[in-house]
């Protein structure tokens, strides 16, 4: 057994869809104009793991990136 395995690690399981091997928990992938965002989808159920992926998509792709950092001061 290599050290990874005792370890846990990430196994791909779909398209920007990876699970913990330790823990079983789901963790997204998704890269978005460039950038990549890497997050937990916080569940351990294959069919939640991708609803929540699309919603991850979803919410990244509204994000205007030329945005920056915009305050309430200066509404």
């Amino acid at each position: 057994m290599s050290a990874q395995d005792q370890a846990g690690g990430f196994e791909k399981v779909g398209e920007c869809l990876y699970r913990y091997a330790s823990t079983g928990v789901y963790y997204a992938r998704v890269k978005v104009n460039g950038k990549e965002f890497r997050r937990s989808l916080r569940t351990d159920d294959r069919a939640l793991a991708k609803r929540k992926l699309a919603d991850l998509r979803t919410e990244l792709e509204r994000v205007d990136p030329h945005a920056g950092r915009v305050t309430v001061g200066s509404c």
